[in-house]
């Protein structure tokens, strides 16, 4: 079931082999249409889960070589999102980017409960804080890519990315 295989991921996968290689750490897979349940060895999941992080990891790359922008981002590259979360992912983005990678956590902002303090919603809470703040500077509504075009949104993208993290 989807439930036992996001909590499978989350809570024991891992998707970088190198950190569990030789482990013997085993993970309880529930069983499905009168099957028992059955054990798994966490570098079996990091078999599964690798490749699929890989591809994803992968897929955005390609974009950011097609659009020039990978040279562009010598800062490294931050991740967010429920993805974030599993174990290796830090290591596997420096592997397919090359270049520095960390996961991003929203700022400690007075109000924002502890449940937020998460990487699951470092984006949304960003995009909030933004249009906050273009809102308090009286900039216009529009979308970012209506304003400004070309190197103008990545200068913004950066300052906003050291702004709040």
């Amino acid at each position: 079931p989807l439930e036992a295989a996001e909590r499978i991921k989350t809570e024991s996968g891992c998707c970088y082999l190198p950190l569990v290689e030789g482990s013997e750490d085993v993970v309880s897979i529930p069983g499905v249409g009168g099957r028992l349940p059955e054990s798994v060895r966490v570098t079996d999941v990091a078999r599964i889960v690798q490749p699929r992080m890989t591809e994803i990891f992968g897929l955005v790359r390609a974009e950011l070589d097609k659009r020039n922008l990978l040279p562009l981002l010598g800062g490294g590259v931050v991740l967010t999102g429920g993805a974030a979360l599993i174990k290796g992912a830090g290591e596997l983005a420096k592997e397919v980017f090359g270049l520095p990678t960390r996961v991003g956590y929203p700022l400690r902002l007075g109000g924002l409960v502890e449940e937020y303090q998460s990487p699951v919603y470092a984006t949304g809470v960003g995009l909030v804080l933004y249009g906050a703040s273009v809102r308090e500077r009286g900039e216009s509504a529009q979308p970012m890519g209506e304003r400004v075009s070309g190197r103008g949104v990545l200068s913004r993208m950066r300052n906003w990315f050291r702004e709040f993290f």
